[in-house]
Parts: C-alpha cells; structure tokens; sequence
C-alpha cells in the first residue's frame, strides 16, 4: 500500500511537471580522400570561388552517410558531403561509444545492405543480458540487464565500425562512389538563402572554410543539415526566420521559427570521458589467470560511494569487433575529482586507490592515461527539438501536375534538418542513431511517395518528425535518467516504481503499460506512442491513488471518528 502511494505521489509531480583531442586509427583503408580545397592558401572574400553542386550534406557522421548512400541508391548524383574531421580515417576517441541499433535503425540498414555485415561483428541483446559487476571489495556477482529477450534482436557496435561499413558500400560500388565526393577537413561557416524563394532558380549558398583555410561558397538547391546538436545550417535557418514576421501571424505559433525547445532531466549535465584499455586485463587483481572477455558487460565500482563527490563506475560494455580495442565509458557529476587530475601519473594513482579490486597496470597504458587527462570529453546535454525541420526551395510539380520524373530527377528543393539537428537528448534510452535513422528513413518515404518532389515530400517529412523528436525528447526525463549511479537513493526508488509498473502492466494491461525503459525497446511502437502510453498510465495512477487516499480516509473516519459521535 504505502508502495503504490509513493509511486503515485512520484507520478503526480511528473505529470505536473510535464503539462578533441584525437589519434588516428584506421576506419577504412579503402575511403578515397578528396580534396577540399583550391591549393592556394589564403582568398578574399569577395572573390571567394563558388561551387554548384545538386546535394549539399553538411556532415559526414552516420546520418549524413546513410543519407548520401541513399539517394545514390536511388539514382540522384553530383553529391557532396562536407566531414569536419580531416580524414576518413581519423577517429575521434570521445566519440568511441557503442551504438545499439535496434528495430527501428535496422529498417534503414536492411535497405543499405550493411545489417548481416553489423551481425557478424556486434554484440547482440541476448549476449548483453547480464552485467557483471565488481567491487572495491573484490566480490563479484552477475544481474540481469535491463533488457526484453523477446524483442527483435538489436546490435551493440562501435560508431566507427558503423562509418565504415556505410563507407565501404560506397566505395565497392562505382556508380555510388562517383555520385558521392567527401570533403574532409571543412567547417561550415554559414548559411544564405535567396530573396524569392519560390523562384525556378533559387538555391541556397553554404560558407565552408576549407582544411587550408581558403573560403568556399557551395551554391545548391538541396542542402541537408546532418551536422550534429550545435547545426550551424540550423541556426543559419533561425537567423533567416526572424527576417520573417509573417510567419508568427500564418503559423499562429508563438515560438521562434528553427528555435529550439529544451527539456531537462536528472541525467543532463553529467560529464563523461572515455579511457581506451589493453587487452587481456584480468577481471580482478586477486585471480590474474581471470581475463575479461569483450563480449561481455562489466560495471567496476569505485571505493567512494555511488553519488558522492568521488563516486562513479568503470562501464565496459561488449565489444566483438576485431582490432578495435575495448574502452571504459566514465560517466559522473562534473564535480567528480577524476575530471580534475591534468597528468597520466595522476589518473593512474588515483584509479589504484579508487579501484583496489583492478590491476590498472594491466588495464591502461600511461600514454592513454595521458591522452585521457588532457581530454575535455563531454556533457550530457539537456533534451533538445525543432519542431521546424525544412524550408522549400524551387517551384512544385512532381506527381501533382501529372509530370513523371526519372528516378533521381526530383523537382525543386530545398533545406532540411536530419538527426541530431532536430534533436538530441542524454543516451538514456539507447535511441539516438535509431531515431536518427528513422529520420532518414522518413525523408525517403516522403520523397519516394511524392515521386521526387522535394516542395511537396519536405512538409510531409517535417509534420511526422516534429511529432516524433518532441516524443523522444519528453521521454527522456520520465525514462532512467537514474542509472549512471549519480543519484543512488532516486534510483532506488525509480526501481521501486518500475517494478510497480511492470507489476500494474501485467494485472491491467489495459490501464496500465510497462515502464517507459521497456516500452522504448518495443520496435513495434514508435516514440510518440510510447509517449502517449507513459501519459495514460501516469493519469491512471493518479486516479488510483487518489481513489486509495479516499478509500483510506473513509477507514479511518469510520474507525474512529463515527464511532465518536454516539458516545
């Protein structure tokens, strides 16, 4: 009783709140490098060198890629992609997190022929069902991980492994590889767009600084801003918006065109960094003989209490892929004194004292101590979404005035928002790369529905995932923001509310639907309805528990207080 209550008065204020530093590691030895720039070193500004282009995508992560292969895919050519990092093969060591792609992101990988390539080399669900954890104290004990065996099976695989599988079924086919051209080494510097934007003719002109410096102008009437959660194609589209006041008064939105929404949750603002370790290290310093296996999940835990000042966990998860080497996830308050040592001596003394039941010696070489030190690494940013994902470039036509286009032709175009642009959020649930391959996905459907035509598949792509990136965002605070140890006495009773939720799904499943975490690993719903679920079951146990405060209060009074009034 007192359980349900706590979970009740827990629902209640939910449901009212919510009313680099680098190295080099071979990615792929087969991804051609293409010049990103005239060879003179320096260029004014005014007679900066202007490039057409058809396809314009400005950055060359998974979205950017899966994007590029697509449309190449379906017969659209002269494609440029704009990549900040120098080479295909640089690899940034921040950013050597595991991707799971689930369900959802796998619709897209089946259609870019990459899936049975990610199965032979990922880790799967059921091999990621226990965890093993360790203590200071040396004592080692197995738990289930918090995942659905019967769900379709999702892959854990390094982001690079994912670049260069998307790379490689680039190169290997020639007319993909002569379609797509990569310019590494670029930062883009801003965006423009024309003064009619319905003109035949109107394109969209993108400033890049080349790897040299010199300045480049790429003038396209397709430009697809994959370019991360601080887009600059993003807020070059705000920037243009608030020239326009009409829209306030057409829209009848109060909220800036392009501006984005935030949503905080507990998991927002911690810090993390990633240690890169040797192979073959020992599961404890007790048993040397004990070799941890990559495959399998492992959680260290620190000497110092979980959600104190120095408390935080050693997350290793699977790993299968060969010649990638396995890497320790940190992630803690920012104010954890980890973040703080400045020399691989430093960390290496303090991971000894913090993690007696390690051989750090054999975990972790002194020039990755170092390379760690020195590393800023990253924060969990607040939950974030547009709900503006498109602008239209061009006049109409397509299937609309009866005029079949070739595959690839398309009519008009436009500027569009894909991925983390549109949103990002904490990794709390696992749904980064899938929603952002959903969003892929959606521009396809779109484009292939309106037979090519950009002015009328934009639109249609912007309304589903204005619903979708809002879902995911709103998900986030009310999933597990708890699990990364942070807040150990809201975790213990977050766990005592999911279990009363998984309890309250299986005896009322028409009342009541499993705990936002396991609802999300359903493949079968998307996030918006998942959202939608979260919100019916919150509202049902507000009405239950205010059905047992009354229930309650009636026991009482007439325990007590009736009997009162006839003596």
């Amino acid at each position: 009783m007192m359980l349900l209550l706590l979970q009740f008065v827990l629902a209640a204020a939910s449901f009212m709140q919510h009313a680099v530093q680098a190295y080099t590691h071979p990615r792929s030895s087969y991804v051609r490098m293409v010049a990103s720039a005239p060879s003179s070193t320096s260029i004014d500004d005014d007679i900066m060198p202007t490039r057409k282009c058809n396809i314009l995508i400005c950055g060359g992560g998974p979205v950017g890629l899966a994007m590029a292969l697509s449309l190449a895919q379906r017969g659209y050519n002269d494609i440029h992609v704009l990549e900040r990092n120098p080479s295909a093969s640089y690899f940034e060591v921040d950013k050597s997190y595991l991707y799971r792609i689930d369900g959802r992101g796998q619709k897209l990988t089946d259609q870019l022929g990459i899936t049975e390539r990610m199965a032979e080399v990922s880790t799967t669900t059921p091999e990621f069902l226990n965890i093993t954890i360790i203590k200071s104290d040396r004592s080692v004990t197995t738990v289930p991980a918090p995942a659905d065996p019967r769900q379709k099976t999702a892959y854990w695989l390094p982001r690079r492994a994912l670049l260069s599988f998307l790379h490689s079924r680039i190169e290997e086919n020639d007319t993909y590889r002569d379609a797509i051209t990569f310019h590494y080494g670029t930062t883009i510097e801003g965006l423009s767009l024309p003064e009619n934007l319905q003109s035949m003719e109107a394109e969209a002109c993108v400033r890049v600084r080349c790897m040299d410096g010199t300045i480049v102008n790429y003038s396209t009437t397709k430009v697809l801003g994959c370019d991360g959660m601080n887009s600059k194609i993003r807020t070059g589209l705000a920037a243009w918006a608030t020239e326009d006041g009409e829209w306030h008064i057409q829209s009848k939105k109060e909220h800036d065109r392009f501006g984005l929404h935030y949503i905080d949750s507990k998991s927002a603002g911690l810090r993390y960094k990633i240690l890169t370790l040797l192979d073959d290290s020992p599961l404890t310093i007790m048993d040397p003989t004990n070799i941890t296996k990559k495959e399998l999940c492992y959680s260290y835990v620190s000497k110092s209490k979980a959600g104190s000042q120095g408390g935080f966990r050693l997350g290793l998860l699977p790993l299968k892929m060969a010649g990638i080497p396995r890497t320790a996830n940190i992630i803690a308050r920012s104010t954890t004194p980890i973040f703080m040592l400045t020399t691989g001596l430093e960390l290496i003394e303090y991971l000894k004292s913090e993690f007696p039941q390690c051989d750090i010696d054999r975990m972790i070489e002194l020039e990755e101590a170092e390379r760690f030190a020195k590393s800023p690494g990253g924060i969990f940013p607040k939950s974030q979404y547009c709900l503006e994902s498109q602008v239209i470039l061009g006049g109409g036509g397509g299937g609309g005035n009866g005029v079949v286009y070739k595959q690839g032709e398309g009519c008009g175009g436009g500027i569009v928002l894909l991925g983390d642009a549109i949103h990002a959020f904490p990794p709390d649930l696992g749904a980064g790369v899938n929603i952002a391959f959903l969003d892929v996905l959606n521009l396809l459907d779109a484009l292939d529905e309106c037979n090519g035509d950009w002015s009328r598949a934009l639109p249609q792509y912007e309304e589903s995932r204005a619903i979708q990136s809002r879902a995911i965002c709103e998900l986030i605070p009310i999933g597990f923001p708890e699990q990364y140890n942070h807040m150990p006495m809201r975790k213990s009773i977050k766990l005592l509310g999911v279990g009363m939720r998984v309890a309250l799904s299986k005896a009322i499943p028409s009342l009541f639907s499993p705990p936002v975490f396991f609802m999300c690993q359903d493949v079968n719903l998307d996030y918006s309805q998942v959202w939608e679920k979260a919100k019916r079951t919150t509202r049902n146990l507000i009405v239950l528990g205010f059905a047992m405060i009354v229930a309650m209060l009636g026991t009482i009074l007439r325990k007590f207080a009736l009997p009162s009034l006839f003596t």
